[in-house]
């Protein structure tokens, strides 16, 4: 990847490896955009839905897509709506709208892209690179409980719907495992390199 022309950086990661905020400090530490709510912010401008209800219905089972169909069905609120024809809405098309969201943003500048598939959205674009993080489980426990204040058993909880929902997720738009390391330029062991260190090594491969 040639970071003096226009690049694309994707990072998958499992919840709980800490891995926003690594990819967080990489779009600092190389000046350009990190493109993760962002996403968020403009479908739920697009589809006149109130963000706050998008991120509570990214994280939990049915899939993702599924719970915004259904809202925009069964809302009342939403029956009014005239930007979108709400009983055709389908989740391939809220996923369309994302991915365009996506790609019209790396059509501007370049970004790293937290999530949404981005390993896919992007595989033909001419400089992407595309990183996954995890994490072992024990890590990633300890790392939900001190992120969100909450319980082993409660941390353990979230770990296993957010696992479930991503991974629902990418069979339904990709029809491909998310934890298959052949998706990915690189695959990294944030438990083994720690959160620093998996900063440093992505550094040094970025900038080559």
């Amino acid at each position: 990847m040639d970071t003096q022309q226009k690049f694309v950086i994707t990072i998958n990661r499992q919840f709980g490896t800490n891995g926003r905020q690594i990819a967080n400090e990489i779009a600092q530490e190389l000046g350009v955009k990190l493109v993760d709510r962002q996403i968020l912010s403009n479908l739920a401008e697009n589809l006149n839905m109130p963000e706050d209800k998008l991120q509570q219905m990214e994280r939990k089972k049915p899939t993702f897509w599924e719970r915004v169909s259904y809202f925009y069905r069964n809302s009342p609120a939403m029956v009014s709506t005239p930007s979108v024809d709400l009983m055709g809405l389908t989740s391939s098309q809220i996923y369309k709208e994302q991915v365009d969201i996506m790609r019209s943003i790396a059509d501007e500048e370049s970004c790293v892209v937290v999530g949404r598939l981005g390993f896919e959205v992007f595989k033909d674009h001419p400089n992407h690179m595309s990183i996954f993080m995890f994490s072992n489980l024990e890590d990633r426990v300890l790392k939900v409980m001190e992120m969100y204040g909450v319980s082993r058993a409660e941390a353990l909880k979230q770990i296993k719907q957010v696992d479930e929902a991503r991974e629902e997720f990418t069979r339904e738009f990709t029809g491909k495992e998310r934890n298959d390391a052949t998706n990915y330029d690189l695959a990294v062991n944030v438990s083994t390199w720690g959160e620093k260190g998996t900063f440093d090594l992505l550094m040094s491969l970025i900038k080559g």
